[in-house]
């Protein structure tokens, strides 16, 4: 018997183009057009970007000056889990910030860090609030639920948005202990 590779190889790549096709489509229209959808749908999003791999939902996002970050955060969570099935979503928020905006929370990162280790999470506004003080024009935003707490700071048109867990990262082995 004979094999023709014509036949052989226009079968493969007829069968891989179907396939590779096929879930292309699926990807498009079941995930990410749906999730495309509800993002839209959401007061204070302009504009965003999805992209897809096999375990995860990756958004960047646009927002407005009036945006309600924790709103946003909590409605993109309840509404993408039907659709996302067991990917995770990761989201990323494009800032608009400034260098000054930048220096302001680098020096008000050490007492945030503080709060959220001893998990005083009540501190976090105050501790803003009163760092804000001596910046003319700078607005402090603070929001929090179960899982973040959210930090909007707006100078002007300038606009940075923070999101800390409130799920500390695990380490597996502290380095004074022993194996």
């Amino acid at each position: 018997m004979k094999l023709h590779p014509v036949p052989i190889v226009s079968a493969v790549l007829i069968s891989s183009a179907l396939l590779f096709g096929g879930w292309f489509v699926y990807q498009n229209t079941a995930v990410k057009s749906p999730i495309e959808e509800l993002v839209h749908g959401i007061p204070g999003v302009v504009q965003s970007d999805i992209q897809l791999d096999r375990n995860t939902v990756n958004l960047t996002l646009q927002l407005a000056e009036d945006a309600e970050l924790r709103s946003i955060y909590e409605q993109i969570n309840k509404k993408s889990k039907s659709v996302s099935g067991n990917r995770s979503i990761t989201i990323d928020l494009e800032s608009q910030s400034s260098d000054r905006l930048d220096q302001w929370w680098s020096e008000a990162l050490f007492p945030v860090a503080q709060a959220m280790e001893n998990r005083q999470y009540a501190d976090i506004p105050n501790s803003l609030e009163e760092l804000a003080v001596g910046m003319n024009g700078l607005k402090v935003q603070t929001e929090i639920d179960a899982e973040n707490v959210y930090v909007h700071l707006s100078d002007g048109s300038d606009h940075k948005y923070i999101v800390l867990p409130r799920t500390p990262v695990e380490l597996g082995v502290w380095n004074n202990e022993s194996l």
